[in-house]
């Protein structure tokens, strides 16, 4: 928001995949902005508790703020924009290439995703994009690509209630055990 605020850029993107979490809602009435909602809940959320619920308001009645779905993005250049991907380990891999090959001059974008977290049952878009960046640039990619940078958070970055800290432990804790079983 701070980006809009100092004229960096003109409009803040926001997209994630409409893929529901082992669970089905069937049809959802109204237009593509009713029907993305859902989807894009966690997003606004945020926005709200950065900037509250009027100003979060006025930035999707001006324009300034827009939901893309993917379905809508082929085609599409976002110049001098803030793009948000969330949920990205639920994007596929054509996806996943189809938003990056979207960024346009003067942009900047954040993909965020937890690849423990994907509810595809094939390879995510996340995953596949990774694994290509590191075989492409080898050991090193972050510091030789010069567009990229990578943060991989741990369960001290949650700013959650300290309880899901526990319960990602409690999760991981699990995972272990199951691979010195196998």
């Amino acid at each position: 928001m701070l980006a809009i605020v100092e004229g960096k850029v003109d409009r803040v993107i926001v997209t994630r995949p409409a893929v529901e979490s082992d669970e089905e809602l069937g049809f959802l009435p109204g237009g593509i902005d009713s029907k993305m909602m859902p989807y894009m809940m966690p997003i606004i959320d945020c926005m709200v508790d950065l900037v509250g619920g009027k100003t979060t308001d006025l930035m999707f009645e001006k324009g300034v703020v827009s939901v893309r779905p993917f379905a809508f993005m082929r085609g599409s250049t976002f110049s001098r924009c803030f793009i948000i991907a969330d949920e990205m380990q639920n994007s596929t891999p054509s996806q996943f290439k189809n938003l990056l090959t979207r960024i346009g001059q003067e942009s900047k974008m954040v993909v965020s995703g937890d690849p423990t977290q994907s509810d595809l049952k094939e390879r995510n878009g996340l995953v596949d994009f990774m694994s290509r960046f590191k075989d492409f640039y080898g050991a090193d990619a972050i510091s030789r690509s010069g567009h990229f940078t990578v943060d991989t958070l741990g369960s001290q970055d949650i700013v959650r209630h300290t309880a899901v800290e526990e319960i990602i432990s409690i999760y991981e804790a699990q995972k272990v055990e199951i691979l010195r079983s196998a």
